[in-house]
């Protein structure tokens, strides 16, 4: 059975591979920015990396990762709402 330490190090490297593979995306001109695959990416890597740094006891990374997750929603959320309106 895996403990929360164990946990947290698989979730920790998935947030890697992610916030990586979304910096390679944008950078490589595959997605944009405010793209909703490049902010999915960005915010469940920050999660992973976020509880990493929780149960390693890194505070300031987890505040980065805990802000960093906040901001893709807050863009998600932007870009969703810009979807729904009507065109004028």
């Amino acid at each position: 059975m895996l403990t929360f330490d164990g946990v947290a190090a698989v979730l920790g490297w998935a947030g890697t591979f992610m916030l990586l593979l979304a910096y390679w995306l944008v950078s490589n001109d595959r997605v944009t920015g405010d793209s909703v695959p490049y902010q999915v990416l960005n915010i469940a890597g920050s999660i992973g990396l976020g509880v990493a740094a929780v149960a390693g006891g890194v505070w300031s990374a987890a505040t980065l990762n805990t802000i960093w997750g906040l901001i893709g929603l807050a863009v998600l959320a932007r870009v969703w709402s810009a979807r729904r309106r009507p065109p004028s």
